[in-house]
């Protein structure tokens, strides 16, 4: 995690009685930072979280020609290779909910691979 010495900031304005609020100057600036100063999730939750072969329910995002993209929660992403996609009698949709094998964990590239096959439970 990156750690900051001190800030410097120079602006015209002073901060009198606190009428000026440098979030409302800086918006942009201040939530660019805040994020790099959060914790990288991708170091110690995603892997304490999951593991391979835990099966999770996801939500698709997008569907391309190597495969879908879905949610499985916030922000966190992975794929579901073409090749292990299970097709039923409806044609799947974005915001369906389907339920996955995790495969694949990269946490240098921040990818989790998914998969329809062998799942316990039913497409939704």
């Amino acid at each position: 995690m990156a750690e900051f010495t001190h800030l410097h900031l120079h602006t015209q304005y002073s901060l009198l009685d606190g009428a000026i609020r440098l979030d409302d100057l800086f918006p942009r600036l201040l939530a660019l930072g805040m994020k790099q100063v959060e914790a990288d999730p991708w170091i110690k939750d995603i892997p304490e979280k999951y593991k391979l072969g835990d099966e999770v329910k996801c939500k698709i995002l997008r569907l391309t020609d190597f495969g879908i993209f879905a949610e499985i929660e916030g922000e966190v992403e992975g794929l579901i290779y073409s090749s292990e996609v299970v097709q039923g009698e409806e044609p799947l949709k974005e915001g369906e909910e389907v339920l996955v094998r995790i495969i694949k964990i990269d946490t240098e590239d921040r990818k989790i691979g998914l998969s329809m096959k062998h799942v316990k439970g039913d497409r939704e």
